[in-house]
């Protein structure tokens, strides 16, 4: 038996070596493709600026002219990064020579496209920050619903709701403040409908979560076709723009950053340390990993199984709700259809590639968050690829994540309904 288990992880091991010397090979092709494209292309500047639109801070850091020409090196640095990853048949520093050639491969790609035109690295990485917001709370949630063994494919749907609902109270009661408040009950109200479902009658949890994505979809759809256009006052809500702490706010790069950004970013940091040390580091935690491992001996020892697991189910629900209002009151003020595109899957895939943990997670999304923020400002250089190819970066980079993860392990319970004796 002990030989089997050896060669199942010899196997795993084996198979995951394969798959992250393919993205070597994949990079190595894209960098040698920038090299290329570089000698093809008009000689030119890219100018390099550190300042957010938008957000004038006292003190500033000269930009700078960068030649097109530096895109040729960037691109064969990343060659060389990935070609050691291959020649040393990944098992070394691959990792670091991955990232390493995609970051590089980034650099080099934004040069190119932002010849004659003006690149500002601090508004990228701000943008990246706004956008994996919402995906890191909505991360966050759903690793909570999974630690404690449900699947939450419904992550879609109840940010989907928590970004209708908060865009209709927000309108009714004038203030952003006031739909940020209901979008947090139209997540606690889905959660609890999932968790009775699920846990109380023992439904299919998958099959419960695509129903209600289906069902909220097709409600908020009917909303926008048909009330919303007779009433467009329910659909005009307040929003939450960026807050500056002063003084901080002032501070080269990382002021406009951390302190001039949305509160969104700030309710992301905080919640990643509120849930991992709650998680990780306390008694509810504890009996939160329990119940997703091993409920039958969490029972015996005195943990009630159903009610941990709908109360995870809940407090998920509600973070989620939380980011769903991102997505109106705290971005355009406005709902429409399926505006979420998608996200609610991409959060749950940061919840596996994070192999079930905050931390992971976290780093997933903002990785997500990135690739989101990256395809909009190559958009706007007028990359030469077409717009809709461009939109799907972030849902590219989201399989190919999950591709080169490999496996990973999910809670013993995941999904399993559990049924006292």
């Amino acid at each position: 038996m002990t030989t089997s288990i050896v060669l199942a992880i010899r196997g795993t091991t084996a198979r995951a070596t394969r798959v992250r010397l393919g993205a070597a090979l994949a990079l190595a092709a894209l960098n040698a493709l920038l090299v290329l494209l570089t000698f093809r292309s008009h000689s030119g500047t890219t100018k390099i600026d550190w300042s957010v639109s938008g957000r004038e801070t006292a003190w500033t850091i000269p930009s700078f002219a960068v030649p097109t020409s530096v895109a040729a090196v960037l691109g064969a640095v990343g060659l060389l990064a990935a070609g050691l990853a291959v020649s040393r048949g990944g098992k070394r520093h691959l990792g670091g020579l991955l990232t390493l050639s995609g970051i590089v491969a980034v650099l080099a790609t934004l040069v190119l496209c932002g010849a004659g035109q003006t690149v500002s690295l601090l508004a990228l990485a701000d943008e990246s920050m706004a956008r994996a917001a919402p995906l890191v709370l909505a991360a966050l949630g759903g690793v909570l619903c999974e630690r404690a063994g449900v699947i939450n494919v419904a992550i879609e749907g109840q940010l989907l709701f928590g970004a209708f609902v908060g865009a209709i109270a927000g309108s009714a009661g004038g203030s952003g403040l006031v739909g940020v408040l209901f979008g947090v009950v139209a997540g606690v109200a889905i959660g609890a409908l999932f968790a009775t479902l699920a846990i109380r009658f023992k439904a299919e949890q998958l099959v419960v979560g695509i129903v209600l994505n289906t069902a909220i979809a097709g409600l908020t759809g009917f909303f926008v076709s048909g009330i919303f256009i007779d009433t467009p006052s329910l659909n005009n809500t307040p929003t939450i723009g960026a807050i500056s702490i002063p003084l901080l706010g002032d501070v080269p790069v990382l002021g406009p950053l951390l302190f001039h950004t949305s509160p969104y970013v700030w309710l992301a940091v905080v919640l990643a340390f509120v849930v991992n040390f709650i998680l990780e580091r306390s008694r509810i935690g504890r009996h939160i990993t329990a119940v997703g491992e091993n409920p039958r001996a969490a029972d015996a020892v005195g943990i009630n199984v159903q009610r941990v697991r709908f109360w995870a189910t809940v407090a998920g629900g509600l973070i989620i709700g939380t980011a769903g209002t991102y997505f109106t009151v705290g971005s355009v003020g406005q709902f429409s259809i399926d505006m979420t595109g998608g996200r609610g899957f991409i959060a749950l895939a940061a919840v596996i590639l994070g192999a079930w943990r905050p931390a992971g997670a976290i780093a997933a999304a903002a990785l997500f968050g990135f690739a989101d923020a990256l395809q909009l400002a190559l958009n706007i250089l007028g990359a030469p690829i077409p717009s809709p190819l461009l939109l799907c970066l972030p849902y590219v980079v989201t399989i190919i994540a999950i591709v080169a993860r490999g496996q990973v392990r999910a809670p013993s319970a995941d999904g399993v309904p559990y049924e006292r004796n």
